[in-house]
């Protein structure tokens, strides 16, 4: 499922370890949205994991708890396309009510608010592009999943981005059904202390501008929609 916006917290918050390497985005900077690059959730996706799904890297490390059996990863895949299918059609329709597909009533509370982030934020379509999936394992009653996922954004003003981030999603089963019930993107907490999603403008030296904004064009400080206001600054050897 796909983040709302810089600095929102993920869907639950977990940090974890290795991070998986992240899709340039082709998405300028653009006055008209407020966030240009909000960071994807996990948008429950437009598509069932094609044929040609990719394993997930070598490096991904299974969680505690025994390998699921075929029958039981089918059905926990299943449930999260379910909820990536259910966020792709909210954003489309511009409606949530669609959203409790395969969740538990807290997390599709939470997609809710993170679906309407992203719809705040100019975002008028997503795409899931791929999954590539990681360990599967069960604990009792209760399944984690990693998947990395490849998500295209297009924004109102018909720009596009593309991302790929490592989700790693809690389950549980109600009614004899697996239903996701946690969505961590450990990738995205983990880049700043604490889950900052950047560096607070106040912690910046005054006029020194921020490494993790989009910089305006040299020659051009300041220029309207780069968000970067701050001049910059030239250091001599």
């Amino acid at each position: 499922m796909m983040n709302g916006g810089a600095g929102a917290p993920a869907v639950s918050g977990n940090p974890s370890a290795a991070s998986a390497p992240a899709a340039a985005s082709s998405n300028p900077a653009n006055p008209a949205n407020p966030n240009p690059n909000p960071a994807r959730t996990r948008a429950p996706g437009a598509n069932r994991a094609p044929a040609g799904n990719q394993a997930a890297p070598a490096g991904d490390q299974a969680a505690a708890g025994q390998p699921a059996s075929s029958q039981d990863q089918a059905a926990i895949q299943q449930a999260i396309q379910s909820i990536d299918d259910a966020q792709a059609k909210a954003v489309s329709a511009n409606d949530l009510s669609g959203l409790t597909a395969g969740a538990t009533s807290d997390f599709a509370n939470q997609q809710k608010s993170v679906t309407q982030d992203l719809l705040d934020n100019g975002v008028s379509n997503i795409k899931l592009d791929n999954i590539e999936w990681g360990a599967i394992t069960l604990n009792g009653s209760t399944a984690t999943a990693t998947a990395y996922e490849t998500w295209t954004t297009t924004y109102s003003d018909s720009t596009t981005d593309q991302s790929r981030d490592r989700n790693v999603y809690t389950l549980v089963q109600q009614d004899g059904n697996w239903v996701v019930q946690a969505d961590d993107h450990p990738d995205a907490e983990a880049a700043f202390p604490g889950g900052l999603q950047s560096i607070p403008s106040n912690l910046l030296p005054p006029g020194f501008p921020n490494p993790f904004q989009n910089q305006a064009p040299q020659g051009q400080p300041g220029q309207q929609g780069t968000g970067n206001t701050n001049p910059s600054v030239q250091v001599q050897p």
